[in-house]
């Protein structure tokens, strides 16, 4: 038989086996309890219990109405560009020395209103020129002539040529190839209109800020027997 070893301090209603017997501490002493009995059979584990309710989701609330996109503003109108379009009256053209269009004028008294223009002879061949600076990367350029007549009507075939100059560059130089636009006056006096020449390419360099001279005239060939009263010019770059 083994020698009892009791703990060495015990609390109170702990329990000490040994040799087959139980003690248990009452505070002041181990009082044998008598022989341990078998350990017994480990009871079936109980069944689990049910799971608890899960509460209801609350409610979730109804979106509002998503107010209407407004109107979207109709876009404005495309602006001419200044670089695309120059317009030069008869009075910012120089006659040419020679063969050159005569200025002239005409005021109505009642009115007290004076026309200027250049007047291009129907027998010789006149020219007028103008000088101006080649804009943008443009390559090509149209005229449409406005122009009268205080005599006569039939029809006049307008000309209009173009040289760019370069730095450094002579300017007694030909024009480029000659293009031109037939137009009919139907009554004395009326303000005209031309349509576009075909389109114009400058000789020499075309390129953005160089010095260009555009010259105009009349093929005497056409059909009205007066002076053709040119007004001014619009010129129109692609």
């Amino acid at each position: 038989m083994a020698a009892l070893n009791f703990p060495a301090a015990p609390n109170i209603d702990d329990v000490y086996n040994a040799n087959g017997k139980s003690y248990r501490w009452n505070g002041v002493s181990w009082i044998n309890e008598g022989t341990v009995g078998p350990t017994g059979f480990t009871g079936s584990q109980g069944d689990a219990g049910a799971a608890g309710f899960t509460g209801s989701q609350g409610i979730q609330g109804v979106n509002g109405f998503t107010g209407s996109a407004g109107f979207v503003g109709s876009a404005g109108a495309a602006g001419v560009s200044e670089a695309s379009t120059k317009w030069y009256g008869a009075g910012e053209f120089i006659p040419r020395v020679t063969n050159g269009a005569g200025i002239d004028g005409e005021e109505t008294a009642t009115n007290f209103i004076n026309l200027d223009y250049l007047a291009f002879d129907q027998t010789a061949a006149e020219f007028a020129q103008v000088v101006f600076r080649w804009p943008g990367a443009f390559t090509t350029f149209t005229v449409i002539f406005h122009w009268t007549a205080a005599t006569g009507t039939g029809t006049v075939t307008w000309t209009a040529a173009a040289r760019c100059y370069p730095d450094d560059d002579a300017l007694n130089q030909a024009m480029g190839t000659a293009q031109s636009v037939t137009d009919t006056l139907t009554a004395v006096n009326d303000a005209h209109k031309s349509d576009a020449t075909p389109a114009i390419t400058p000789a020499g360099t075309v390129a953005d800020g160089n010095l260009t001279m555009l010259q105009i005239g009349r093929d005497i060939a056409d059909t009205l027997t007066a002076d053709a009263r040119f007004i001014g010019a619009q010129l129109e770059f692609a």
